[in-house]
């Protein structure tokens, strides 16, 4: 894992480094992202788009490389030829973000390059003791857990460990196919 910033189009490098590590990396995961469902769309673009496509460009200069990225299950919640999108879920900037830079990978997929992209649900870890004060799932979730309560609620999370995630999409074999993956449950049910 190398550190970089990835709204700078050289990822945080000088151009030296950039055009060494392009012909010396080969795989590329990109999660990079901010995670937060209060901030409008222009607040988050800098990063989750613009990031994705700083990103998708160093993956396509020097040797070839497969590119990975990390989505959200918010960008699958628009359906083409829906009528209400707003009902859909695309309401914050986080999920519009991810809905934008999902088609970006696709796209880029679909034109026989090597970039696949993943559709997570809320990721946890069983360790989780501290408080994200800017994410409402970690709060609800922390918070009840705290209180010893079980909210009554009728809303559906799908809550899915960091770590099962983290070796599924290590294990995974890259794919030209254009299509986004699940890794949630994209059809949840109340048992």
């Amino acid at each position: 894992a190398l550190p970089g910033d990835v709204m700078d189009p050289q990822l945080g490098g000088d151009e030296t480094r950039y055009q060494s590590l392009a012909y010396r990396v080969s795989n590329i995961i990109h999660c990079a992202a901010i995670d937060n469902f209060y901030l409008p769309y222009t607040a988050i673009r800098r990063t989750n788009v613009d990031g994705t496509v700083h990103t998708l460009n160093f993956s396509l200069t020097g040797a070839k490389k497969r590119f990975l990225h990390i989505s959200s299950c918010a960008a699958s919640l628009f359906q083409p030829g829906a009528k209400d999108v707003d009902t859909l879920g695309l309401r914050n900037g986080y999920a519009q973000s991810k809905y934008v830079s999902e088609k970006i990978v696709v796209g880029l997929a679909a034109a026989g390059y090597s970039a696949l992209s993943f559709r997570l649900g809320y990721l946890y870890h069983l360790g989780l003791t501290t408080l994200d004060d800017d994410d409402a799932v970690e709060t609800s979730v922390v918070t009840t857990k705290e209180m010893g309560l079980i909210p009554d609620m009728n809303v559906v999370f799908d809550l899915v460990l960091i770590e099962h995630v983290s070796k599924w999409i290590s294990d995974r074999e890259f794919s030209t196919e254009g299509k986004p993956t699940d890794t949630y449950n994209n059809k949840p049910t109340l048992t």
